[in-house]
């Protein structure tokens, strides 16, 4: 996304925002239609159990999605040309806020995490790896909850200038196992991440 030449918005980037909004309309549509199906007194407790999983991990992925866009809004705000401000935000945390309707405290929170779990530039312009890759790609695929990616990258970040990178790529690894569990072993609750 480096901005070489001035050139922000193309008409590129508005086919991906008409997309984006196709996609996540229909994503809405599909949901409303199925969940006015769907009666939860009906199901086994088996069933019922199962459920919840599901709807866990579906939620998780639209979890994945806000704190990305939060991220992009920031990026954007910093930017060589302030969307954020062109479209009437003082800020990318109250132009956050103010969309999803969540308080500048939890804005505050998605973009601090998106920005950690997001790819970056170098000064070439080449993309870059996250700086938590191992909780990225767990949240981005739904295996890993934002509030327990959030305590991880808190305490991997508290730590981070005082271990080695490869100690703390190998701690955020086996953290991210510990946190989404396994076939026989339940995920860690986020209070004991």
């Amino acid at each position: 996304r480096p901005d070489v030449g001035g050139v922000v918005f193309t008409e590129g980037m508005r086919q991906q925002g008409t997309t984006y909004r196709q996609v996540i309309g229909e994503l809405t549509a599909h949901v409303d239609a199925t969940l006015d199906r769907l009666d939860a007194s009906v199901l086994s407790g088996h069933d019922l159990l199962d459920a919840v999983t599901q709807a866990e991990a579906f939620a998780r992925r639209a979890d994945a999605l806000r704190v990305r866009l939060a991220a992009e809004v920031a990026a954007r705000a910093s930017g060589p040309v302030d969307a954020v401000a062109a479209a009437g935000y003082a800020s990318a945390t109250t132009a956050v806020a103010h969309r999803s309707g969540v308080s500048e405290v939890d804005a505050v929170r998605r973009i601090r995490l998106g920005r950690s779990l997001a790819p970056g530039f170098s000064i070439s312009g080449a993309p870059t790896s996250p700086r938590h890759p191992a909780i990225s790609a767990a949240v981005m695929c739904g295996d890993l909850g934002v509030d327990a990616a959030e305590v991880l990258v808190r305490g991997l970040d508290a730590v981070a200038s005082r271990v080695d990178p490869v100690q703390l790529h190998a701690a955020e690894s086996s953290l991210v196992d510990l946190s989404r569990g396994s076939v026989d072993r339940a995920p860690l609750q986020v209070e004991l991440v």
